[in-house]
């Protein structure tokens, strides 16, 4: 026993709990120095993106956490793993002398971007942000709390729209109160359903991205028609409600592909019918936007035996511009041989009228674009 200040005894602490308290005391010092899985992939992959080697980084870890033992390979997987997971993400820049001097030819553009890169996923991530900034803007000028989007399908606007969700969800100002998303285009491919625009509204699935409401509008209709039924098939009931939506949507996001593409979605439809794709070789298609072929006249407005069900018609663009509607555009190269589209490109931006209102791109096409220009210019 021993006295207190009061003159109370007081009974000393008892080893059992001294012991506990310096056990404790070791435990959170080790778990100071020993990092989670997850605490050392960012650890490694903050010194990846400052420009470290792996022998660099191990050194920049062992000095930070003494205890951890880091070596150069053992910072690969853990790399890969983040990689994987897309924690870890590259963001190409712009190719800014060239979204300049496309600016100054095309001066009806209302934004232009030139993204630094050969991968198409680059292009789609630029043009979620270019849609996520469309959004704003509408927002702001219209004073509108209801926006409504019209996606078309493929391979490149599933990465917009996934890349557009992840953007929408996370914390942003400026937003209306509800997105409503439209599908505008059937499915395409029934050996890959994952090009149906329908399909993108999974993305969104909560209902609710921060404070925004996400309400859809999907086109149940089937993937090909015959051109002289697409009358009937218009007026279903639920497909005339889809054709009907085409005068709330306020942004149009589309892309396209080269005719000669031989993997060309487009192309690959119309060679179910030999004399549908006939016809359009005799009409000098070029590529198709948002599943309508054009050419060097403009859009081929003439009848295929079958074609494939949009909501809108390329010669219903200008129309809808000219009401204040915005139509996105977002070529990349080909997502399987990564194949530029400056013919594409060339022929679109060529036209007497335009058809769309901005544009993100890969610089490869505008470099194959430039010297299609200049071939043509010596000719």
């Amino acid at each position: 026993m021993s006295t207190d200040t009061t003159g109370a005894k007081t009974r000393p602490p008892s080893k059992r709990k001294t012991r506990a308290k310096t056990r404790d005391a070791a435990d959170a010092a080790r778990d100071i120095d020993e990092l989670d899985e997850i605490e050392l992939i960012a650890a490694v992959c903050n010194h990846l993106l400052a420009g470290l080697s792996m022998p660099q980084i191990a050194r920049a870890l062992n000095k930070d956490y003494p205890n951890l033992g880091m070596t150069r390979e053992g910072a690969y997987p853990l790399i890969r793993k983040a990689a994987r997971s897309g924690w870890l993400k590259f963001h190409p820049p712009e190719y800014v002398r060239w979204t300049k001097m496309l600016r100054e030819s095309y001066r009806w553009l209302e934004s232009v971007r030139v993204v630094h890169t050969a991968t198409a996923s680059d292009v789609a991530q630029h043009g979620a942000e270019s849609l996520l900034a469309l959004v704003k803007r509408h927002r702001l000028a219209s004073e509108r709390n209801e926006i409504h989007i019209g996606f078309s399908g493929g391979h490149a606007m599933r990465v917009l729209a996934r890349a557009f969700a992840d953007l929408v969800w996370a914390p942003t100002d400026d937003l209306p109160d509800t997105l409503v998303i439209h599908a505008m285009a059937a499915g395409f491919d029934p050996r890959d359903p994952t090009m149906d625009p329908n399909t993108f509204f999974s993305y969104f699935k909560n209902g609710r991205l921060n404070e925004t409401k996400i309400e859809f509008l999907g086109l149940a209709a089937p993937l090909l028609v015959k051109s002289d039924g697409m009358r009937v098939v218009r007026d279903q009931p639920d497909i005339a409600e889809a054709f009907a939506s085409v005068r709330d949507i306020d942004i149009i996001v589309a892309s396209g592909s080269d005719w000669l593409d031989p993997h060309s979605a487009f192309r690959n439809l119309m060679r179910r019918s030999p004399e549908s794709e006939m016809v359009l070789e005799e009409e000098g298609v070029v590529a198709d936007i948002a599943w309508r072929p054009f050419g060097k006249q403009g859009p081929i407005e003439r009848e295929t035996s079958v074609r494939a069900l949009t909501l809108v018609e390329l010669s219903d663009l200008p129309g809808l511009i000219g009401q204040e509607k915005k139509v996105l555009l977002t070529l990349g190269p080909c997502g399987l041989c990564n194949a530029p589209k400056g013919r594409l490109l060339a022929t679109l931006l060529g036209q007497p009228t335009p058809l769309l209102t901005d544009l993100v791109v890969d610089s490869r096409s505008v470099a194959q674009m430039l010297r299609l220009k200049a071939a043509a210019r010596e000719n």
